[in-house]
């Protein structure tokens, strides 16, 4: 087959190659060239050859190495079942605490519901404590005023009841004094 592709492609040349070729093909070769072309096939031929044995020997040594592989294969397979049991169990015990997680947080979910009930009840409450509140602000304003003005008539009471006082004992002492000086005075 690959004569033939060779015979092709001389076919396929232009006439003044396809001439130039009959010449040399007409013309025969000395032996010292034939020989020479021979021995350069040879060589061509004998790397060839050897870079095909150097790579059966390359695919001869994957295959021992891919063989002693395969054959520890068995002894690596034999676990996998105790392994995928081995984690079924733990999917097993994975399942059981999510649904406990889940009864869990069901649990919290319902308190927080119930507490935000209870916190809507107390924010009404707290409203209507505000309103009682206010109330009994305003009733405490206007005790307060109250109580400031009765301080402030208070305020003024005990200053006039202390100014009589300082009076009354200060005309006590000016009439001990003249007393006391008249009997002095007398003796």
């Amino acid at each position: 087959m690959w004569l033939k592709k060779i015979f092709k492609s001389f076919g396929n040349s232009t006439t003044k190659d396809s001439n130039a070729e009959l010449t040399q093909v007409t013309q025969r070769p000395s032996a010292e060239e034939s020989l020479q072309k021979l021995t350069n096939g040879l060589g061509h031929m004998l790397e060839q050859l050897d870079s095909i044995c150097t790579n059966l020997d390359k695919h001869s040594s994957q295959n021992q190495e891919l063989l002693e592989k395969i054959s520890n294969l068995p002894e690596i397979l034999k676990d996998i079942p105790e392994y995928a049991q081995k984690q079924l169990e733990t999917f097993d015990s994975i399942k059981d605490k999510l649904e406990d997680n889940a009864r869990t947080h069901k649990e919290m979910l319902d308190g927080f519901f119930k507490f935000n009930e209870n916190l809507q009840e107390l924010n009404s409450n707290s409203s209507c404590q505000n309103e009682n509140l206010l109330r009994l602000g305003k009733s405490f304003t206007s005790s307060e005023r109250y109580f400031k003005h009765m301080l402030d008539k208070q305020s003024k009471r005990f200053m006039w009841v202390f100014i009589i006082s300082m009076f009354v004992s200060l005309s006590c002492v000016i009439l001990a004094g003249w007393i006391a000086f008249k009997v002095v005075i007398n003796q």
